[in-house]
């Protein structure tokens, strides 16, 4: 595969599963050293995840080079060289308990979880649990979003709904329009406040950084990463991405299996 011929950016924003990780949801050893490379070449990099930084935190270990992760869809920046919660856009109190309230009374079978800074909860029938969630291993039974407390995040799924384009047309219609929801996998919708994901919180916090996002490269592979592909100055798909992600990046990789993202970057390093 021959990638276009583009200057070394001055930032990357990776995605993690289905790009920066592998198959075996890892970052290899390849990967592990074009980010090292990349660092060592003034690159800034951050992880940009659906993720909380929960489930996100563990897979980036030993990883020095990125800093920031941007997670939970955009909901959180978390500063993983101080170990502090830079910033959170949570879904307002109130917002929070009418999206439970639409979504039981439109979709049959619902089950929803709730993420706030202090861990997870899920409702009772929470049973029907993708198992690509890593957050049902970390759950702390919070109570149930009242309209006494802000929601980082809501996961939405229901039995017998799979893939992005069946979650968005049974589950995201259905959202009230003071949230907005995005599918990262093919089991369950990832729920944030209205103009909350990954594009917005990147170009917030890149503002911060003093980098514009024409010089930002861009990598992922879900429904969850469009808005962020077409913010950033070249946005790349891997291989494997969902036919939507192909259809608006600049440029295809190879698939996370083949080391996509350190692909690109050797290209750019060897230039």
């Amino acid at each position: 595969m021959t990638l276009p011929t583009l200057p070394l950016p001055t930032l990357i924003a990776t995605d993690l599963d289905g790009t920066l990780l592998g198959p075996d949801s890892a970052v290899s050893q390849r990967t592990r050293e074009a980010l090292a490379a990349a660092s060592d070449a003034g690159v800034a990099i951050i992880a940009a995840t659906g993720r909380s930084r929960y489930s996100a935190e563990p897979k980036l270990a030993g990883i020095d080079s990125i800093r920031w992760l941007v997670c939970s869809n955009g909901a959180m920046v978390w500063d993983r060289q101080a170990g502090v919660l830079d910033t959170h856009r949570p879904i307002e109190a109130d917002a929070a308990r009418a999206c439970l309230s639409a979504l039981r009374a439109n979709v049959a079978g619902v089950a929803i979880g709730w993420e706030t800074p202090d861990g997870f909860g899920f409702d009772n029938e929470s049973h029907y649990r993708p198992p690509a969630l890593d957050e049902y291993q970390l759950r702390y039974d919070l109570p149930e979003p009242d309209g006494s407390f802000d929601v980082t995040k809501l996961i939405v799924t229901a039995h017998g709904i799979q893939g992005a384009d069946m979650l968005d047309s049974h589950i995201g219609v259905h959202l009230p329009q003071e949230v907005e929801g995005a599918a990262s996998a093919d089991s369950f919708i990832e729920v944030t406040g209205a103009n909350v994901h990954k594009a917005s919180t990147l170009a917030v916090l890149t503002a911060r950084l003093g980098i514009d996002a024409k010089d930002v490269a861009a990598f992922g592979d879900q429904h969850n990463d469009l808005d962020m592909l077409r913010w950033a100055g070249t946005g790349y798909a891997m291989g494997n991405a969902a036919p939507k992600v192909l259809a608006v990046a600049d440029a295809v990789l190879p698939t996370n299996a083949e080391d996509g993202v350190a692909t690109a970057i050797e290209s750019w390093l060897a230039q």
